[in-house]
């Protein structure tokens, strides 16, 4: 399983978003930030560590909304029950993010 946060559209802003946000990394014209949480952990999990990084940064990333990106949560072959607890939940209306789950 492979979960990520992406950021798109934000092609001429990419070392901007670096600069930013830690652990974050180019990935074509996006970029991302990949959990480095265990196979063991949960979606909520994974929603909270990236809350931790990102919720001082918000403001930053609102920013980069207005402007045309789109904040995604992906999770790739995830196989485990989805359960998105009120802590995971929060950054997601906060930071008006898509939840993605591919199985």
């Amino acid at each position: 399983m492979k979960a990520v946060f992406e950021i798109t559209g934000i092609e001429n802003r990419q070392e901007t978003v670096i600069n930013n946000l830690d652990f974050s990394v180019k990935r074509g014209r996006d970029v991302i930030i990949e959990s480095p949480l265990d196979s063991e952990a949960t979606l909520n999990d994974h929603l909270v560590w990236w809350w931790g990084r990102l919720k001082h940064q918000r403001k930053f990333l609102k920013g980069l909304q207005q402007d045309g990106a789109k904040l995604n949560f992906k999770f790739i072959g995830y196989s485990g029950n989805i359960v998105v607890k009120s802590n995971g939940a929060e950054m997601l209306h906060l930071l008006k993010a898509e939840l993605v789950v591919e199985k």
